[in-house]
């Protein structure tokens, strides 16, 4: 881990320059043009008027995307086909409204019986096992009451074990939620499903000094991956706990970000996360970089110019 400090030192060293250089060469070839820098609530105009002004997006549009895990289950873990009736689809639709606003015994219902469409065993209780997921994250004990009976009955289920944990996690039960993830990890068929397990046993503690040693046990626990993609979402995960650590670790934290990068150049929600963070660390000529990276990328986002 000690080269990562090297490997940071030299990025934040080298974005600064590209990235004045950048500037410079867009203002030359469009005279007429300016260039606009965005942190918060906060904005900066370069160009023919350079003068500050006020940022016309709301911050809730300017956070990073930090989900840990889809909303629903993972893609070849079960869910209604994309051919699925309006008027079916319309019930996973309602069983989902029910669950998130407290009403588990309807939703859950509705839930079972669009399971018992698939044919798949293992689909069907993967849905099963997320509808439980949806109202224990909500606080329903009921819920999670079943959704741990679920899990000791069907010990070799990667979804549901994953499910479990993730509840246990949100429920605020970190050693049962870290006995659930790690069995998950250890049933898993596949990198991506590893490193979901990895990086919701990785969460953030509300104790700032405990997460750059969870940064380090996840990179350790990682070493056996060896998709690009499961690599990619581990290194983005230690780095937003080196960033919340005390003191943060920000030398080890842009060099995963950058390692996560270099595994997914086309993660435009990665690389937005990356920009708004150098952009946080006061390293807005980075933070400039990315942004225009992305921009490039994808000239629809949000995050963007």
């Amino acid at each position: 881990m000690d080269n990562l400090s090297a490997v940071a030192s030299i990025i934040w060293a080298a974005a600064g320059f590209v990235a004045a250089i950048s500037v410079a060469i867009y203002l030359w070839r469009r005279p007429d043009s300016s260039v606009r820098l965005r942190h918060k609530e906060s904005e900066l105009q370069i160009g023919p008027t350079s003068s500050p002004t006020t940022s016309s997006l709301q911050p809730a549009q300017l956070l990073p995307s930090v989900t840990a895990e889809p909303e629903g289950p993972a893609e070849g873990s079960g869910g209604p086909p994309a051919a699925k009736e309006v008027a079916e689809e319309s019930r996973f639709g309602e069983a989902y409204q029910l669950l998130i606003t407290g009403n588990y015994e309807d939703g859950i219902r509705l839930i079972e019986e669009e399971a018992r469409t698939e044919k798949d065993l293992v689909k069907q209780l993967s849905w099963i096992a997320f509808g439980q997921y949806l109202a224990a994250e909500r606080g329903s004990q009921k819920a999670l009451e079943d959704l741990r009976k679920m899990a000791s009955d069907h010990q070799d289920v990667f979804e549901i074990q994953f499910r479990l944990g993730a509840a246990l996690v949100r429920s605020g039960s970190p050693s049962e939620a870290e006995e659930a993830l790690l069995h998950a990890y250890s049933i898993a068929s596949s990198d991506e499903d590893r490193a979901r397990a990895l990086n919701w046993w990785a969460a953030e503690s509300p104790i700032p000094s405990r997460n750059a040693q969870t940064a380090k046990e996840l990179l350790d626990r990682s070493r056996s991956l060896s998709s690009a993609s499961a690599r990619s979402t581990v290194y983005a995960r230690a780095a937003r706990l080196y960033l919340k650590a005390d003191p943060p670790g920000v030398a080890h934290a842009f060099a995963l970000y950058e390692l996560a990068l270099t595994l997914t150049p086309a993660d435009t929600s990665l690389r937005f996360d990356v920009a708004y963070a150098f952009a946080d660390s006061k390293a807005p000529a980075a933070a400039f970089l990315h942004y225009t990276d992305l921009v490039e990328r994808d000239t629809h986002h949000d995050g963007g110019f």
